[in-house]
């Protein structure tokens, strides 16, 4: 939309109305002046067609209205923090996996910038390997999604839509994590207690 062109604040504030009704939770009073006045500010030099795309985006993915910040994403392309911080998270957690203990260089390259960060806040990569376990699993999985996710909020690290780490694809890394986890599917010897009878 061309800088000069301002979209109208009557029909701006008519649309996000209408996404409050789909989707409640979490979103702004645009009754209250200064609240729709504030997201105006921020919004004015957008094109309705734009907003609406990008609301329908953050709607689809999401169970809550979009803040201003998940907004400007929304409308950069960029991918959102939440994603980041689930694929970052199964990046760590495979790289455990993958490299083990013993090759943190390797695991460094995969899990990327952000990665590094986090696994230092949880003690580095030998206490982080020896913390994962069958057991808590999900729980670590969790734990590592949320500081990962509080770091992009912060901004401790900027999401500059290149954070993905290098490792596998979200459903690769799912497919991959599920099967190494999954005890039945290992080869596993089982000795008899039980020896022969002699009849």
């Amino acid at each position: 939309m061309d800088e000069n062109m301002k979209i109208d604040q009557e029909q701006f504030l008519r649309l996000l109305s209408c996404y409050t009704a789909i989707q409640p939770y979490r979103a702004p009073d645009f009754s209250r002046r200064e609240v729709g006045w504030y997201w105006y500010q921020e919004f004015k030099f957008r094109s309705l067609e734009e907003l609406r795309r990008a609301l329908d985006t953050h709607v689809r993915k999401h169970d809550h209205f979009p803040s201003i910040r998940e907004m400007n994403q929304a409308l950069s392309g960029k991918v959102d923090d939440d994603t980041i911080s689930k694929v970052t998270s199964m990046n760590i957690l495979a790289a455990i996996q993958k490299f083990g203990w013993c090759n943190w260089t390797e695991a460094k390259n995969y899990i990327g910038e952000l990665g590094v960060k986090i696994v230092d806040r949880f003690g580095g990569w030998p206490n982080l390997c020896e913390m994962l376990t069958m057991d808590n699993f999900t729980y670590l999985q969790h734990q590592i999604t949320e500081m990962t996710k509080s770091y992009l909020i912060s901004g401790v690290i900027e999401n500059n839509g290149k954070m993905l780490p290098s490792g596998g694809t979200v459903s690769s890394l799912i497919s991959d994590l599920s099967a190494s986890l999954d005890i039945s599917t290992k080869p596993r010897q089982i000795e008899s207690s039980v020896k022969e009878l002699p009849w």
